[in-house]
């Protein structure tokens, strides 16, 4: 019996929520086709009051015509210039008359006057008047200067003159330096030697130097022969002057 009851009132419980649903479809249909109406009804009714708009057009006032511009007025003509008369030609009475007329002019009327008497006229320019002094002659000019000669040609320059030095000449020492023993078979090459020798005005050797050496011939070797060395000195104008000599000194490997 209770399920026959719970039965029908599932049956009564799903009809009433059917027909809510239906319901609350139906107004939410009803709400949409409203709103489209009124949106249907809005536009048409812009569109309409947008084709009544009448449209005028307003009518612009003609520009006024631009006056004239004055015509210029036309340039005065320049008035032409009048051309001077010439001078009027010199009166006959200040051209020298061509022959002595026998009337007398008009200028002549009247009275000369009477001259008295005139003094011999005599002076000098500058002088004193009633002076009796003697008369000073000017000077002459001074003559003009005579033109400038020639110029003077410039002096040659001093010519250098050359003087020899006389080279000094070995007197006595040592000529050739031994050759040493350690060159025995160490080498089948010719060495040479260079020497660079000062002497003095006295004639003596102030200073050697081994300017090219070898490490196989030792320079005390060299030296020691070359400072016992003694010259007659180099002169200059006959007084002896400090001289620089220079020897090559030659090794050969079989003979010195």
């Amino acid at each position: 019996m209770f399920s026959d009851f719970d039965k029908n009132a599932r049956k009564e419980e799903g009809r009433g929520r059917r027909t809510v649903s239906l319901v609350i479809a139906a107004a939410l249909f009803g709400l949409l086709a409203a709103g489209i109406a009124g949106a249907v009804a809005t536009a048409h009714q812009i569109v309409q009051q947008e084709q009544e708009v009448d449209v005028e057009f307003a009518t612009l006032d003609e520009a006024p015509e631009p006056e004239p511009e004055p015509e210029p007025e036309p340039e005065p003509e320049p008035e032409p210039q009048r051309r001077r008369p010439p001078p009027a030609a010199a009166a006959a009475s200040d051209a020298p008359p061509s022959s002595i007329p026998d009337a007398r002019p008009s200028e002549a009327e009247g009275e000369l006057a009477e001259a008295g008497e005139v003094g011999p006229v005599d002076g000098v320019e500058g002088g004193v008047e009633g002076g009796t002094g003697p008369v000073e002659e000017p000077e002459p000019p001074a003559p003009p200067e005579p033109p400038p000669g020639p110029p003077t040609p410039p002096r040659p320059p001093p010519q250098q003159e050359r003087v020899e030095v006389q080279a000094p000449q070995m007197i006595s020492g040592c000529g050739v330096p031994e050759r040493p023993e350690s060159l025995e078979g160490q080498t089948a090459e010719t060495i040479r030697i260079r020497v660079r020798v000062v002497i003095g005005a006295d004639g003596r050797v102030m200073r050697a130097t081994i300017a090219e050496g070898h490490a196989l011939i030792p320079e005390d070797t060299i030296l020691s022969c070359v400072n016992t060395r003694v010259y007659e000195p180099a002169t200059l104008e006959g007084r002896p002057v400090p001289y620089v000599l220079s020897y090559v000194f030659t090794f050969r490997p079989d003979v010195l």
